[in-house]
């Protein structure tokens, strides 16, 4: 008899569902990664981790400067220092590497899972519409609550300690993506809140049941009305 979990891939991953865009959301240590890591094993996804996509570039630089489709010119010794300090980097480089990552993945017809989404509005509104261009009204925002307590208890549980690092993404979680959620709502996004202190399974389970719903061919339009 077939697990649950493997029935439900199957309706995610049947012949009548379309690529999607599934951004999750969540402080430090709501299990963001660990989900979408889930969805990416499965094959259909392309798993966009925002700062590992920022390290790349800044490892794999050859120049300490570039320039922007826009003419912004970049340096990236100061988006190196930002990061290492806890801050955001520039909005419009990281929108460009963000973009470019989703195009890659929507040429090849697989969805992409950000576990790292838009930490701030300006980066929102550069990659929204890009995901709308390349999914259409498949763009599903998912948000992981946990209390902070929780939170700085599995940061224990994994060794780490409360440094200055863990404490400022929990400022920029409050003060920078908090809006993002806001904004997405008033753009007629429907954001679903879900119990991070569930069973990582059960949360697999719920995350699942939201693609299958939300990417069938039936369904063209699920933004909230």
């Amino acid at each position: 008899m077939e697990s649950a979990a493997r029935t439900s891939w199957k309706m995610v991953w049947g012949r009548n569902v379309k690529p999607s865009a599934v951004l999750i959301f969540g402080i430090p240590g709501a299990g963001k990664s660990t989900q979408a890591q889930r969805l990416a094993r499965n094959g259909s996804f392309t798993h966009i981790e925002t700062s590992e996509l920022i390290w790349m570039a800044l490892h794999n630089r050859t120049k300490t400067e570039i320039t922007l489709s826009d003419g912004a010119r970049i340096d990236l010794d100061e988006q190196e220092r930002r990061m290492r300090a806890g801050e955001l980097p520039d909005s419009a480089w990281v929108f460009s590497l963000m973009r470019e990552a989703v195009v890659e993945a929507a040429t090849l017809k697989r969805s992409v899972v950000f576990s790292g989404p838009p930490p701030c509005v300006a980066e929102a509104k550069y990659l929204i519409p890009v995901l709308e261009s390349c999914y259409g009204a498949h763009v599903i925002c998912v948000l992981l609550e946990i209390p902070r307590e929780e939170a700085e208890r599995r940061v224990y549980a994994r060794g780490r300690t409360l440094d200055e690092h863990f404490l400022r993404r929990m400022q920029i979680f409050e003060e920078e993506t908090k809006p993002v959620l806001e904004w997405l709502q008033k753009q007629g996004f429907l954001v679903y809140h879900l119990d991070g202190t569930k069973d990582e399974e059960k949360i697999a389970a719920m995350i699942e049941k939201i693609v299958s719903t939300k990417t069938s061919t039936e369904s063209t339009d699920w933004r909230e009305r």
